[in-house]
């Protein structure tokens, strides 16, 4: 897919906007700058989550997804149908993958080639938030990507990719289920 992608629309990267993004000082004791865009992406990525969790928790279908995702089994005996639940749950994962994409476009350069590069960022934010929890997947890429920020004051940009590894491992030492998984 990502091949045809590039083939149709190209490699080149670009960007939504080629206007310059001047960033808001919020501190000037450690010098602090946010983009309104950043700010953006945080307020969708906080809506979606609540939206998420408030579907997952309190409706019928979240209750379905939920029942078949912890006993298939018993799930369709009291009559939950597995095909729809499966094909709902990929409609759901699909349309989060794409508006996620959306969003790191918005912050970064848009490329078809921008996803291989996040793979083991998103899979050490699921290990440290604990797999099956949606605060914790938000609250866990908080920390990724705080750490990795943090990581490029005291080490060279070049150990960067290092960062992903040091976290899961540190995460899988002291709380192998995450922060708000389960053991």
């Amino acid at each position: 897919v990502r091949n045809v992608i590039g083939l149709v629309f190209g490699l080149k990267s670009q960007h939504y906007s080629n206007d310059i993004a001047f960033a808001l000082v919020v501190s000037t004791d450690p010098l602090l700058l946010i983009k309104p865009d950043q700010l953006f992406v945080l307020a969708v990525a906080i809506a979606v989550m609540v939206v998420l969790h408030l579907v997952m928790t309190r409706t019928t279908l979240g209750f379905a997804l939920r029942a078949i995702s912890e006993n298939p089994s018993l799930a369709m005996v009291n009559g939950v149908n597995l095909q729809r639940m499966i094909a709902l749950t990929w409609i759901i994962a699909g349309g989060l993958a794409g508006l996620a994409g959306v969003m790191y476009a918005i912050t970064n350069q848009l490329s078809p080639v921008m996803g291989k590069d996040l793979v083991l960022w998103l899979f050490a934010a699921t290990i440290v938030g604990g797999i099956g929890s949606i605060p914790g997947a938000f609250l866990g890429g908080f920390i990724v990507g705080l750490a990795a920020n943090l990581f490029l004051l005291v080490v060279p940009s070049g150990y960067n990719p290092a960062v992903p590894f040091i976290i899961i491992l540190l995460t899988l030492y002291f709380r192998p289920g995450g922060l708000f998984g389960e053991q």
